[in-house]
């Protein structure tokens, strides 16, 4: 194996180890509100959906999943991935899914993606971001760590 893969492999590996710390101060539990809303013609009757109404979700590593729901029991899931992280910030970029109960059997369809920003310091546990529908913004979400 040639020095510069060498190098290359213990860079990665010091990185990797490196980044470690990180994920651990931004690890728990998150939960929200949100605003915003789609008229979706997929149920039947089209209905008004507040996506990220209320929201909760988990941080592990570099993943970020949960569930949001609305007052009018829409609901559906969420996951993503952090992509970019700093001593006191970590971006995280994903998609959402809306579980249309009128229907039977209910259907997972998914609706769009997201972004969030989580903020992570002695002073500051809070997250916000946008949601969006057809690749167009169609709301937005904040949020604090609970655990």
């Amino acid at each position: 194996m040639s020095n510069s893969k060498k190098l290359l492999i213990a860079l990665a590996v010091i990185l990797a180890v490196g980044a470690t710390p990180l994920f651990a101060e931004l690890e728990g539990t998150w939960a929200g509100d949100g605003r915003g809303f789609i008229v979706d013609p997929s149920g039947i009757p089209s209905d008004t959906v507040y996506v990220w109404q209320h929201w909760e979700g988990t941080v592990r590593d570099s993943d970020f999943w949960g569930e949001w729901s609305d007052a009018d029991g829409h609901h559906g899931k969420f996951k993503g991935r952090i992509i970019l992280m700093s001593i006191t910030e970590a971006y995280c970029e994903g998609e959402w899914l809306w579980i249309d109960d009128s229907v039977e059997p209910p259907v997972i369809r998914l609706r769009g993606s997201f972004d969030m920003i989580f903020r992570y310091s002695d002073d500051d546990e809070t997250c916000s971001g946008n949601w969006y529908y057809n690749n167009v913004q169609h709301g937005n979400m904040r949020g604090r760590r609970i655990e």
